[in-house]
């Protein structure tokens, strides 16, 4: 599974988890804007259902003027 964002100037952190798991901490800043970016890859052991969080938190890093987190897309192959 790939997560797909928008960096930017303006972009901030989310943490990401999937099936309940630990959440892994995304920083989507770059001093460019920068589309269609990976920023979250997962592989699976097994194919079946699985769940996906994103939880934005309204925060960025210090170089950061804003805390917006974009989704562009995901691409889930079997």
């Amino acid at each position: 599974m790939l997560w797909f964002a928008k960096l930017g100037a303006d972009a901030g952190k989310a943490a990401v988890s999937v099936d309940d798991g630990a959440a892994e901490i995304v920083d989507t800043y770059s001093a460019d804007d920068i589309w269609g970016v990976c920023v979250y890859r997962k592989e699976f052991a097994h194919t079946g259902r699985h769940t996906l969080k994103i939880t934005i938190f309204g925060e960025h890093g210090p170089r950061a003027k804003d805390s917006i987190v974009s989704i562009d897309g995901f691409r889930v192959e079997p």
